[in-house]
């Protein structure tokens, strides 16, 4: 089976604290797959309707963020978890501090070995100016 590769350029990026400029890697051309066509892939070759599958799946990521709201993790075996972390103003003393002191909440995912696992092969392909450049 023949592997798609990953598309990337190469650009310049400028130290702030001394000036020096090093080249990296940055990916190009991603392709953003909304829900029905992920439904549609998902679906495919099943009994499953797309139509069913997308309440389904709403009502899912619904779940996800009652439990989330609890400050509870949500972990998918094989996908990763789900879960949320604050970012608050500092005080000088714990007595000090209150729920006022959170400035905001961070929704944050953490893949599981199933999913990092998909990514042990993924190959990459140098483009320079939209083409296809030969790596030696």
């Amino acid at each position: 089976m023949k592997k798609n590769k990953i598309p990337y350029t190469v650009i310049a990026r400028k130290n702030p604290q001394n000036g020096d400029v090093k080249y990296y890697a940055n990916l190009t051309n991603r392709y953003n797959i909304g829900m029905k066509e992920l439904l549609k892939d998902v679906t495919a070759g099943s009994s499953i309707n797309p139509l069913d599958a997308q309440a389904v799946l709403q009502r899912f990521l619904s779940e996800i963020g009652n439990h989330l709201q609890y400050g509870r993790t949500v972990s998918l075996d094989g996908l990763g978890s789900f879960y949320i972390t604050v970012k608050s103003n500092g005080t000088e003393t714990p007595e000090e501090f209150t729920a006022g002191n959170i400035r905001t909440t961070v929704f944050r995912f953490k893949a599981g070995n199933e999913l990092r696992a998909m990514l042990d092969h993924v190959q990459f392909e140098k483009i320079e100016n939209g083409t296809e450049a030969s790596e030696s």
